[in-house]
Formats: C-alpha cells, structure tokens, sequence
C-alpha cells in the first residue's frame, strides 16, 4: 500500500541525480509503499534521459517525472505536492545518499506516534574535495559534541540512539518528512533558490514552513536512522559561492522580518536564519566581528567581516526592492504559495 511521497526537485545535475535516484530505489523499503516524484526546474541536461532509463531498469518502482519551468525549489516542490498520492510528503535532495532504512523508520515513525507531524535526521557530508582552511569556520566538526552548518545543510547530534525532540528550524529540505494535512496547514513553502534575475522575489525557503510549524505548537523528532549523506561539490567550497549565499541569506531574513511585522525594517532585527545559533560556537553573526570576545586568526576576521557585508548588502537590496514596489510587498505578504505563479510586476 502506498504510504510515501518522496519529492525531490532538480535542475541540469543529472549525473548527482542518478546516483541519488538509485540509492533510493535501494532502500529495504518495499517498491509498492512509495512513489517518487522528480519534479524538473527547467533543465536543459539529460535530467528527463535519466528519469527515463531509471523508469524502464526499475518497472516494480513508481518514479514519475515532471517537468516545472517557472523558477524556484518552491515551485518545483509544490508542483510535486499537487502530485503526490500519499498522506506523508518526504522532501529531499537530489545530490543525496540514504541509509537503507531511513524511509523505513520515517513510516514506522509516524506510524506509532501520532503526535508526530514532522521528522528529520542526520545529514553529513561527502566532500568532493578537500574541504579549504574556512570550513572550520563554520561548523564544529566534533562528534562527541555534535555539528550544525546551516551553510550545507549539515547537522548531527551526538549520543543519540533514539527518536528525540528536536526544534523544527534545524530539518531542512533535504531531509523533511511532514504529514500532507500538516503542510498544508503551515502553509507549504516559501520561494527559495531562485535564477538571479528573479533575486528580489526569493523568499525563506523552508524556514517559512518550520517557523510556522513551530509557532503552531507541533511536534518535530529527530531519529539518528533518517540519515542522509549530503554530496558537497567542489564549486560550492568558494569564497565566492559563500558571498553568493550570504547576499542569499540577507534576502532571505529580510523576507521573514518583513512578513512577520508586515512592514519594513531598515536594518537586520534577526541573526542569520534562527537555527545557526544553537551550537557552542556562534560563527557568523549579522554584525562586525569586532564584537566577538574570543581570539580568531586575521584570515578568519577578514572572511567574517566581507561576509558580514555580504549579508547586510544583500538585506538592503530586498528591503529597497519591496520599498519601491508595492506589488512585491502583496507578493512577500501572500497567506501562502500553493498557487506558485510568479507576479507580474
């Protein structure tokens, strides 16, 4: 019986998708209790080739493909969830690895606990280079402490051998499972990784969902069995992707700040995105590292402190952009964006 929609977007990385759709079709899982949607950004590679071989070496599977151009993961992900059969949405990536049970203990997980409306669980990285020296800066990688890195979407909690509790703001889209009557309820998703020239419509990305989740009162656990390994290339290890995902991270928290007050702020009023904060060292504070009380090397000072504007250049040009327009302040104030249509502005 089918139990499981596992939703994953995509856009030209064909060869991380097959890898990914092929660990999935791997799992102990039983073929008829899940069906999994790729849901096509717009790719110009061989993403559709890939889906299509698959479909025909794996026919006891249901692995659908369709094709989502209007731009953004969220479109994507809810272009998915317009498809999805099942009462439980597995949302995940498409440059993953999966433990073989981790769809099995998603289902007897919500299963047994029906006060469960959300869960997740490790995600730990494959590096396809080695990591530069400012990887430390980000994460403590200490697995007697446990690490988060909200940059990759990296997270382990140590000493854990069962389900626990777990604050919402630390599952991400890679690995979030979520019953479908819950995620309609929090409102689905808001618009994340956007083409650049769609910069000022981006939006919170998942941290809308699990704001609202977690304003909602409900329930998230972590199990250490939905494990996933999360494939870092080689081109996000850049000081430049890092100033492209600061001015991202900006936008993205200018977008919250500006839904929950339904107005404008002219500075940042949050640090960067809730859930960074929650580990022993506090890297990457929204302001100058010259507030810091502990020692840092001067190449960690210089990385801080051009991030830091990264971060604030990025806020400012979301808040002019809404400031100047009043149909992207409606657009970023929508109740929801099940309808993912984007506005004529």
């Amino acid at each position: 019986m089918l139990e499981a929609s596992i939703i994953m977007p995509t856009k030209n990385r064909a060869p991380y998708l097959e890898k990914t759709l092929k660990s999935l079709l791997h799992l102990n899982t039983p073929p008829d209790q899940f069906e999994i949607l790729v849901c096509d950004n717009g790719s110009s590679d061989d993403t559709a080739k890939v889906v299509e071989q698959l479909q025909q070496a794996y026919p006891a599977f249901s692995l659908f493909y369709f094709y989502e151009p209007t731009p953004g993961s969220m479109c994507a992900r809810h272009c998915g969830l317009s498809h999805a059969r099942s009462e439980i949405l597995c949302f995940t990536d498409d440059d993953l690895n999966y433990s073989s049970n981790w769809l099995n203990e998603i289902l007897r997980l919500f299963r047994e606990n029906p006060q469960v409306d959300m869960l997740g669980g490790p995600s730990l990285p494959i590096f396809e280079a080695t990591p530069p020296d400012w990887m430390k800066f980000f994460f403590e990688e200490d697995y007697e402490k446990g690490f988060c890195c909200d940059l990759f979407s990296l997270l382990y909690l140590p000493n854990v051998s069962q389900p626990k509790p777990i604050n919402p703001l630390l599952i991400w889209s890679l690995n979030l499972a979520i019953r479908k009557k819950c995620f309609l309820e929090c409102g689905g998703f808001h618009q994340c990784v956007t083409a650049k020239e769609y910069q000022y419509l981006q939006g919170d990305g998942e941290s809308g969902l699990t704001i609202r989740f977690r304003d909602l009162g409900k329930i998230a656990w972590y199990s250490p069995a939905i494990e996933v390994q999360h494939v870092i290339p080689r081109n996000r290890m850049t000081v430049d992707f890092l100033d492209n995902r600061f001015f991202y991270n900006g936008i993205c928290d200018s977008f919250t700040d500006i839904r929950r007050s339904h107005g404008l702020y002219l500075k940042p009023k949050l640090t960067l995105r809730d859930r960074f904060w929650l580990f022993r060292q506090h890297l990457l504070h929204p302001r100058s590292p010259r507030d810091y009380d502990f020692p840092m090397s001067q190449k960690e000072k210089v990385l801080r402190m051009r991030l830091y504007w990264q971060y604030q250049a990025g806020y400012k040009f979301h808040q002019e952009a809404v400031r100047n327009n009043p149909k992207l302040l409606q657009y970023v104030l929508k109740e929801n964006y099940f309808d993912y249509a984007l506005p004529d502005l």
